[in-house]
């Protein structure tokens, strides 16, 4: 595939493994939807918040393929919100 031969861009192999196992599943190959989506979940850093937001979606997805569903599930746009928020400053904190 083009993950193996290195003809996508490290920062973009999260995402690009995430679609191919998405159209995998889709289009019935199940097999092939599992092996990525396991592929996915194994490779990204989950302490990053796009690394674990891909892992979500991959186990999410993976279940839908290991009962050989490939209909269109809608993803809740507060699934797709994995950004870490900042503490928040205590007093005395702010500069001056």
């Amino acid at each position: 595939t083009a993950l193996d031969q290195a003809l996508v861009a490290e920062a973009d192999k999260p995402r690009t493994q995430y679609l191919m196992g998405e159209l995998s599943r889709r289009t019935g190959d199940f097999a092939q939807a599992v092996d990525l989506f396991s592929q996915l979940e194994a490779d990204v850093d989950i302490e990053e918040d796009e690394g674990a937001l891909f892992a979500h979606l991959a186990r999410r997805q993976m279940a839908l393929a290991v009962v050989k569903s490939d209909i269109n599930a809608v993803i809740a746009e507060d699934e797709l919100d994995f950004e870490r928020e900042e503490p928040d400053e205590g007093p005395g904190d702010s500069e001056e």
